[in-house]
């Protein structure tokens, strides 16, 4: 028998491009007995991961129909109110497109009420502008001190409000308190080595790293050439396509160096698509349909090591 280690699960933030993740955890979810969730010892996300990671401390079995069913009325660009929106964003007037009050609903049903604090391991990446800190919250913090417990369906819009995109979150806590809370991804776009930081905080003296399963997003490429010509609301947005980016890369590269030097490569997979030029708020259904696509011919290509990870998880179900 392998020996049990415990099983970090990290999925990046890129909005739509999250479907493609969902694609393929839904297949993983196939090849198990149980819910995913059972298998993994500690979930975290940002952003659209925040929302997969969520959806699997849910036990939602069929991610891939969330995001087809939610993704293009999230994003919808047809609402009049929206249109409005971009306009004034191009003159600075609105520093955000979309409407938050869909996502929020859907978010509250697909959790059914649980709190942070009902659910397995979970690290939500999320930002306090207000106060200028990074919030990591937790499940296991959040079982301890009611001040940083929060509706899961709260934690979750408070890791996805994505600047430019969404207005912040208000949100509050158990305890009553109020905060105001921006999408995570603007320091942990790749909550990676968050996570590990978190882990190790949580277990002194342990003396062998953890197994990192890190999902990537299929980041934005080959439209971010020049900044030069645009305005405002569409400047920051190729800003913060170029910030996530650099995340995505250099937390992979330090991540990668840390297991190598400490010799547990195969402790670490990092899992990402190629989907060039897919926009984080892109859900028509040729972009859906090219991700999906994509999704598969993942699947198809790297059958082998998914599943060299539904045999990992099988052995450290009881770990999780």
């Amino acid at each position: 028998m392998k020996q049990k280690i415990p099983v970090l699960w990290t999925v990046d933030g890129g909005g739509m491009r999250g479907y493609m993740v969902a694609i393929v955890h839904d297949y993983l979810q196939s090849k198990l007995p149980l819910p995913l969730s059972h298998y993994i010892t500690i979930v975290a996300g940002a952003s659209t991961g925040q929302g997969i990671s969520s959806l699997i401390r849910a036990e939602e079995k069929d991610q891939q129909g969330w995001y087809e069913e939610h993704g293009p009325l999230i994003f919808t660009r047809k609402k009049l109110a929206t249109k409005v929106r971009v306009l004034l964003g191009q003159v600075g007037l609105v520093g955000y497109k979309y409407g938050k009050a869909y996502l929020h609903e859907q978010l509250k049903k697909a959790f059914k009420g649980l709190k942070l604090s009902d659910v397995r391991p979970t690290l939500a990446m999320a930002y306090n502008p207000d106060t200028d800190q990074v919030w990591v919250m937790s499940s296991e913090k959040a079982k301890l001190d009611p001040d940083f417990d929060f509706d899961l369906a709260d934690a979750t819009l408070g890791s996805m409000a994505a600047p430019t995109y969404f207005e912040p979150a208000e949100v509050t806590s158990k305890a009553g308190n109020k905060y105001t809370l921006i999408d995570g991804g603007v320091f942990a776009a790749n909550p990676t080595l968050m996570t590990l930081a978190e882990y190790f905080k949580s277990h002194k003296g342990c003396k062998e790293l953890p197994y990192v399963i890190s999902w990537g997003t299929g980041a934005e490429k080959g439209k971010k050439s020049t900044l030069v010509g645009k305005m405002a609301l569409m400047m920051v947005e190729s800003i913060i396509g170029i910030q996530m980016s650099g995340s995505f890369q250099v937390v992979d590269f330090i991540v990668n160096l840390l297991y190598w030097f400490f010799d547990s490569e195969e402790r670490y997979i990092r899992l990402d698509f190629d989907s060039p030029g897919v926009k984080m708020d892109d859900a028509s259904p040729e972009t859906m349909a090219k991700m999906k696509a994509v999704a598969e011919k993942f699947i198809e290509v790297n059958k082998g090591k998914l599943d060299q990870i539904v045999e990992r998880l099988m052995s450290n179900q009881e770990a999780a």
